[in-house]
């Protein structure tokens, strides 16, 4: 574990207060446990990988305004990412996308885990939520490029009211085989028959125990429990048009791994088909 830090509190003009400490210079896992009270929209606290306030990955416990239902909101896990997006037409200078993971409780412990990719000169970072610190749900992963130094954070964001209480936040370094769950190898492939399109998924359990999997597109889902290792939970999905866009697939796979619940989510994209 990494000793504490020198801190600063920063405010910016979004109503958000960061607490932050220098982030370490190699692979590491940052966790904390929240408990927090939100119950209007848009409240939310969390962690935060902070360079700027246009580059920065947060996950938060967030509050959620319900379209067409005044008054009611959604408790979410969420993965953020703001920085820039070069692959637009034109480029944007500062775009923000959200991912979700598994659903928070009154106290939540949060991890991100991040890894440095010298090859492509960016960080990637995972996320992970649990709601009773045994049990950890891994989902997706935000890549940013390097450009300056990260610094770990707290931050309580965007709307008054709420209380957020952190207990700890620990940073610990990670080695290089470091698990954050099952493994499995997809392939993804659209494919014609009698003129009707499909996007056929296949996951094969590359671990040592059972999988269970779960394959989502933009078609339909299918869960399949405890898939033996070798074996593959496999799916072909009807497109209802005779032609399939270009889209993505998510892969989520839950299994036991060295005593803890792990969850590993990617995605898959797939080239569009016409059969007609």
């Amino acid at each position: 574990m990494w000793p504490t830090q020198a801190a600063e509190l920063h405010r910016d003009n979004n109503s958000a207060s960061v607490l932050l400490r220098d982030a370490p210079q190699e692979d590491f896992l940052v966790e904390t446990r929240l408990t927090f009270d939100g119950t209007r929209g848009n409240q939310q606290a969390g962690l935060v990988l902070y360079e700027n306030d246009d580059r920065y990955l947060k996950l938060a416990h967030t509050v959620l305004p319900l379209n067409r239902k005044g008054g009611q909101f959604l408790h979410v896990t969420e993965f953020g990412k703001e920085a820039e997006r070069p692959t637009t037409t034109p480029p944007t200078a500062v775009a923000n996308g959200p991912m979700f993971g598994a659903a928070p409780a009154a106290t939540t412990w949060l991890r991100l885990y991040a890894q440095i990719d010298e090859a492509n000169d960016e960080y990637d970072v995972r996320m992970a939520s649990s709601t009773d610190g045994e049990h950890w749900q891994w989902g997706g992963t935000w890549s940013l490029s390097v450009r300056g130094d990260l610094r770990i954070g707290l931050v309580s964001m965007n709307a008054t009211g709420a209380t957020a209480e952190f207990d700890y936040l620990r940073t610990y370094a990670m080695p290089d085989d470091a698990a954050t769950g099952p493994a499995l190898d997809v392939t993804v492939q659209p494919r014609c028959l009698a003129g009707r399109a499909y996007v056929a998924v296949r996951a094969t359990n590359a671990e040592e125990v059972p999988v269970d999997v779960e394959l989502v597109t933009p078609y339909g889902s299918r869960s399949v429990a405890d898939v033996a290792p070798g074996s593959s939970a496999y799916q072909a999905f009807t497109v209802r048009e005779g032609a399939a866009p270009s889209g993505s697939v998510t892969v989520r796979g839950t299994a036991t791994l060295a005593g803890d619940e792990l969850t590993s989510s990617s995605e898959h994209g797939f080239d569009g088909l016409d059969c007609g």
